[in-house]
C-alpha cells in the first residue's frame, strides 16, 4: 500500500489549502469536514457489507477510483460553489470508508509477525511515503501546475493497483460470521481501546486538518505547509518501528505517556505566538503520536483475532475514529474563531485518553 499512500499524500495535506486558494472561506472548509464525517460514519457499515460481498481488494480498487475522481474535482476547481463542496465531501467520505475498512481488514489478516511488530512496521513504512509525498506535491504546485500534480497523483494511484491485484494468499473476505455489536464489545479491553481511538481521532483531525490551515493563515505559502510532514522526519519512522517491539503490559503506560505529552504540546501551542515553537511542536507530536497509535492498533489487532471478527474490528475502528469529528466540526461550525477552540478540544480529548489508560479497563467497564 506504499504507492497508494505516497499518491494520496501528494495532495492530502493541501486539501483545505487548495480549497482556501480557490475562494472558499475557513467556515466553508469546516462545513466540508462536517459533511464528510456525517456521511463517513454510517458509510462504514456499508463498506463492511461491500467487503463481505466483493472482497477487500476489489473494495480498495473501487476506493482508488473514487479518490482519483476526488483528486480530479479538487485540482480542477475553478469556482467555489456549495454543490462542488458537497460533492468533494461525499467523495472523500466514500474513499475513506471503502479504503480504510478494507485496508485494515487485510492488515489484520496479514499480521503474522505479531500484533505489535506488524503495527510498528506498517506505520514506519507509511511514514516514509507521508514524508516524501507533500514535499513532491508542494514542489509540483510551486514550480509547475495543478494539472501536472493531478496527472502525477492519478498515475501513482493507478500504479498502486498493480501490487494490490497481485496479492495472493490472503483471505479476501471474512471467513467467520459477523458478530453483533453487543457480542463484539463484550470485553472491557475492547470497549476501552475503541473509546481510546475515538479520543485520539479528535487530536488527529485537528492536527491533520486544522493545524495546517493555521500555519497557512500565518505564513500564506504552500511551502510553509509542506514543511510540516517533512519535519516528521526519520525520527518518527524510527519511533514507530521501535514501538513495534513494546511488550503488551507496557502498552497502557505508553498510551498514557504519549497522550499526556501531546496534550502538553497543545497547551504550549495555545499559549505561544512563536512560529518556531509551532514547527518544533510538529516534530515532537509526530514522535509522541506513535506512543499512542502503535499500542492502540496492536491491541485492536489482538482483539480482532480474539473475537475472530477482523472485519468488524476494522469497521468499528474507523467509526470510532471518525464519529467524534462530527462533534468537533459541528461545534466549530457555530463559531467565528475555529483555531483556539479546536486546540482546546484536542487537549481535552488527549487528557481523557491519558486518564482512561491510567485506570485498569476492568474498573472502567463491566464485562457483558
Amino acid at each position: 500500500m506504499w504507492l497508494h499512500t505516497l499518491a494520496r499524500s501528494l495532495i492530502a495535506i493541501f486539501i483545505p489549502i487548495l480549497m482556501l486558494k480557490s475562494g472558499y472561506g475557513i467556515g466553508d472548509v469546516v462545513l466540508f469536514y462536517l459533511v464528510f464525517n456525517l456521511v463517513d460514519v454510517p458509510m462504514n457499515l456499508a463498506a463492511r457489507s461491500f467487503v463481505r460481498m466483493f472482497g477487500a481488494r476489489f473494495v480498495i480498487a473501487v476506493a482508488t477510483c473514487v479518490t482519483i475522481a476526488f483528486s480530479w474535482m479538487l485540482l480542477n476547481l475553478t469556482e467555489p460553489t456549495m454543490l462542488i463542496l458537497l460533492g468533494l465531501a461525499v467523495l472523500s467520505a466514500l474513499y475513506d470508508t471503502l479504503y480504510w475498512v478494507a485496508h485494515f481488514f487485510l492488515f489484520i489478516e496479514s499480521g503474522s509477525k505479531g500484533p505489535a511488530k506488524s503495527t510498528g512496521s506498517m506505520y514506519a513504512v507509511r511514514q516514509a511515503a507521508i514524508i516524501l509525498g507533500p514535499a513532491i506535491g508542494a514542489a509540483i504546485l510551486i514550480f509547475s501546475t495543478q494539472q501536472i500534480l493531478l496527472y502525477v497523483t492519478i498515475t501513482g494511484f493507478l500504479l498502486s493497483l498493480i501490487p494490490l491485484l497481485s496479492l495472493t494468499g490472503l483471505p479476501d473476505k471474512p471467513r467467520g460470521r459477523i458478530l453483533s455489536y453487543k457480542e463484539f464489545f463484550a470485553w472491557p479491553e475492547g470497549r476501552r481501546v475503541y473509546l481510546s481511538s475515538a479520543f485520539y481521532g479528535v487530536h488527529d483531525s485537528v492536527e491533520s486538518n486544522l493545524f495546517p490551515i493555521f500555519i497557512f493563515v500565518i505564513f500564506g505559502t504552500l511551502e510553509s505547509v509542506a514543511v510540516i510532514p517533512v519535519l516528521v522526519s526519520l525520527a518518527a519512522m524510527f519511533t514507530a518501528f521501535m514501538l513495534g517491539r513494546i511488550k503488551p503490559h507496557m502498552r497502557t503506560a505508553a498510551v498514557a505517556l504519549g497522550a499526556l505529552a501531546i496534550a502538553a504540546i497543545w497547551i504550549v501551542r495555545l499559549l505561544s505566538t512563536d512560529p518556531t515553537i509551532y514547527y518544533a511542536s510538529v516534530l515532537i507530536v509526530s514522535i509522541c503520536a506513535y506512543f499512542v497509535l502503535v499500542p492502540l492498533d496492536s491491541t485492536i489487532l489482538e482483539y480482532a483475532k480474539r473475537m475472530q471478527d477482523p472485519l468488524s474490528a476494522s469497521t468499528y475502528r474507523n467509526i470510532a475514529y471518525m464519529s467524534t469529528n462530527i462533534f468537533i466540526f459541528g461545534t466549530l461550525a457555530l463559531l467565528l474563531n475555529v483555531f483556539e477552540p479546536s486546540f482546546a478540544i484536542a487537549t481535552a480529548s488527549l487528557l481523557a485518553l491519558g486518564v482512561i489508560h491510567l485506570i485498569p479497563a476492568r474498573f472502567l467497564f463491566r464485562k457483558t
